[in-house]
């Protein structure tokens, strides 16, 4: 007893401990700013278009705000210094403007508030003040449906069906696009469930007839098709030295020399098969 006295004498008498500072009070005049619409992949805008218009949205509405704006990426692109929100406004937008830009290839650009301005700390939320385009300039345009021979995925069960696929063309370019050629209910093979990324696009390159060449969104080292069988999204790749040949309305990719396959987590993302023949028939 006479130890706990003395234990709790020297607790009450001792050196006082500094008071712990209370955390600040939340600020009343904090907003919650940010992009309603958040962009997966392309941005995709047409050949003449000079400026997308980005809309913006904010929780709290008392007052007016203005609000600065930052950019990064290529000096092409260029915003207001600010955006302004009326009193009650819980929308707006500003413009993004675009200068020069080379076809068919995309731009990263990046978009946010002043963080000081635009956050709340004592709010989670999980809508940003930051947004993220890609943007790609095209000029695609619809041109009906060929008929596509595919030599891809023989080896896995197919046996070189010929199906309808859906075509663009760039007059700008002389580039044709086909639309989803493995897509769900699209290629004769491809289940639901096993589709990975849609739509899918392989780009053919045909201005020289004699080297027709093959483009598209990059997996492992050639360009995916979309599809999962069980290691990773197939893809399709030219060969070093393979082409393909055009004669009037007829693409054709020869069989063992010019297009190859594999898949994304096999082979350490190499091509490992080489195809049968492939051929478009145009529109």
């Amino acid at each position: 007893m006479t130890l706990l006295v003395s234990v709790l004498v020297m607790f009450s008498c001792g050196e006082d401990f500094p008071e712990r500072e209370e955390s600040p009070a939340a600020n009343p005049n904090s907003n919650i700013v940010y992009f309603p619409e958040q962009i997966n992949g392309d941005y995709v805008i047409g050949i003449d278009a000079t400026s997308i218009e980005i809309p913006i949205a904010r929780e709290v509405t008392a007052g007016a705000l203005t609000l600065s704006l930052k950019i990064t990426g290529n000096e092409a692109f260029s915003i207001p210094a600010s955006v302004s929100f009326a009193a009650g406004e819980s929308e707006t937008s500003f413009t993004l403007s675009i200068g020069q830009i080379d076809l068919m290839k995309s731009y990263l650009v990046t978009i946010e508030f002043d963080k000081a301005q635009s956050d709340n700390p004592y709010v989670t939320s999980d809508k940003t003040p930051i947004l993220s385009l890609n943007v790609l300039r095209e000029d695609f345009e619809p041109i009906g449906f060929g008929q596509w021979t595919d030599g891809a995925l023989v080896g896995w069960g197919a046996h070189g069906e010929t199906y309808d696929v859906e075509l663009d063309y760039s007059p700008m370019t002389g580039l044709y696009r086909m639309v989803n050629p493995y897509g769900y209910g699209v290629h004769p093979y491809v289940e639901e469930e096993e589709v990975v990324r849609d739509p899918t696009y392989i780009v053919i390159d045909a201005n020289d007839p004699e080297a027709v060449t093959i483009s598209g969104t990059r997996v492992g080292t050639g360009f995916g098709l979309g599809i999962d069988w069980g290691d990773g999204e197939f893809f399709i790749q030219l060969s070093a030295t393979g082409r393909g040949n055009k004669v009037d309305k007829t693409i054709t990719f020869p069989a063992g020399e010019s297009l190859q396959v594999g898949e994304a987590d096999y082979n350490n993302g190499r091509a490992y098969a080489w195809c049968a023949v492939c051929i478009l028939v145009l529109p």
